[in-house]
């Protein structure tokens, strides 16, 4: 057995001196797939966390997606936006987060009708931004989903009166306990 490893050293001795380059590269890929087994798994986590995050993140773009839609209620026949409609795009301009602030407008029965919903939008954009770089305006097939206020109302209205009320527990020993 000692003669077998003896003859592996020499081997590997004689490889060395004859061919350096060859030695010096072994030795190299050695070095460097020791460290690449102690370090796993380390450099896989990162990839790893980026995939179970890829989901969640597109729902999130498609959250402020659906947020940020002016849709058909907001404009009037003429294609102009109503008071409310302008009361939306203010709020995006101000309180959504800079990255998020892409104002999108829902798809109209034709393409001219679609043009003057987004330039209408550009416009009143334009006027409450004067300086600095304006967001961007998409067009959206995809409508939020909602209802009338007043079905709304009542939905909330039935949830709150089917919460029970609350009440305290019986505190335990009760009872007088013949105390002074």
């Amino acid at each position: 057995m000692k003669l077998v490893g003896v003859g592996w050293v020499a081997i590997l001795c004689g490889m060395c001196l004859h061919s350096p380059v060859w030695a010096g590269d072994f030795w190299h890929r050695c070095y460097i797939d020791a460290r690449r087994m102690n370090s796993w798994p380390d450099p896989f986590r990162m990839v790893d966390r980026e995939a179970a995050r890829a989901p969640f993140e597109v729902m999130k773009d498609a959250g402020w997606r659906l947020e940020n839609t002016l849709v058909d209620a907001l404009f009037t026949d003429e294609q102009e936006l109503t008071r409310a409609g302008k009361i939306k795009i203010r709020h995006i301009l101000t309180q959504v987060p800079l990255h998020r602030r892409t104002i999108y407008v829902l798809e109209g029965e034709t393409t001219e009708i679609t043009e003057k919903r987004v330039d209408t939008v550009q416009r009143v954009v334009a006027d409450m931004v004067p300086d600095g770089q304006l967001p961007p305006v998409l067009v959206t097939q995809v409508v939020p989903r909602g209802g009338a206020g007043e079905y709304l109302n009542l939905v909330n209205r039935k949830y709150r009166e089917s919460i029970p009320p609350p009440v305290l527990p019986e505190p335990e020993g009760s009872g007088d306990s013949g105390g002074n």
